[in-house]
């Protein structure tokens, strides 16, 4: 990371060129096995995953459970989320079109750190779907 990013890096909105994808891909990969890294060592208190996946009470659509979102947001999404994505999914959403998307039953995270400017140009779900086909050839 160059010098002058390191030093402005607290203050940035965006983080898409500072942002360590491995380190994110490690902290979502064991969200994805109830806190419990690659290695068989707890990171995320036990019965985290439950907890965070569990919808909000405040939620309408139970599309938000603690810090995630459980369907990916109205304005990045189609209409066919449901047929989309699987069930299970759990979504961080970040700044400016940046997801991590995890998939438990597909032990699957997938790390977004594009650019959209506009939620409404980027369509997760699809993108989701996507990955998932590609996967499966």
């Amino acid at each position: 990371m160059p010098v002058w990013r390191r030093l402005t890096w607290p203050y940035s909105r965006s983080l898409s060129e500072a942002s360590a994808t491995r380190l994110l891909l490690r902290l979502k990969a064991s969200a994805s096995k109830d806190g419990c890294s690659t290695a068989p060592r707890r990171i995320l208190p036990e019965g985290w995953v439950a907890y965070t996946t569990t919808p909000a009470p405040q939620a309408p659509e139970k599309e938000y459970g603690a810090h995630f979102w459980l369907k990916i947001p109205k304005e990045s999404r189609s209409g066919d989320h449901e047929k989309l994505v699987p069930a299970d999914a759990f979504h961080a959403v970040g700044h400016e079109g940046q997801f991590i998307s995890i998939i438990p039953s597909r032990d699957l995270v997938i790390v977004r750190l594009g650019l959209t400017r506009f939620p409404s140009a980027w369509r997760h779900d699809k993108f989701i779907d996507l990955v998932l086909r590609g996967i499966e050839q």
